[in-house]
């Protein structure tokens, strides 16, 4: 079966650097696309990492200082990528995920905010 047909949520393109922390190594990266519970993470460095490793994702916001962390399990890796299975997501990269997805799907009330608007901590606010 092949890893696209496994997935349980679409996933949507995602360019920002990233560590992956596994014990206590950090590899450098770029995060390519997300979802709601994955990501696929472009390691700088070659990588051998067993599917089923735990390991922490950090993102780091392109253009912000905030960085977004989960834990997360290896899928797959090969040929530099990592596929991760997302577990324990903090609060705010939960809500900027959601925010994402649905301004991807093409959610109408969302895509009539302005966009300072839609990138905000706390989500949109309730203005007409």
């Amino acid at each position: 079966m092949k890893i696209e047909e496994r997935r349980r949520f679409p996933r949507f393109p995602f360019h920002s650097r990233g560590f992956l922390a596994i014990g206590e190594r950090q590899h450098l990266g770029t995060i390519l696309d997300v979802s709601l519970k994955g990501a696929l993470f472009s390691s700088v460095e070659p990588l051998a990492i067993t599917p089923g490793t735990a390991c922490r994702l950090e993102i780091y916001y392109t253009g912000q200082e905030e960085v977004g962390a989960a834990t997360a399990l290896v899928a797959y890796c090969r040929e530099g990528l990592v596929g991760l299975e997302l577990r324990d997501i903090d609060a705010a990269t939960s809500g900027m995920l959601e925010r994402l997805v649905a301004m991807n799907l093409g959610v109408n009330s969302l895509l009539e905010r302005p966009l300072p608007e839609l990138l905000e901590a706390d989500g949109p606010t309730a203005r007409g």
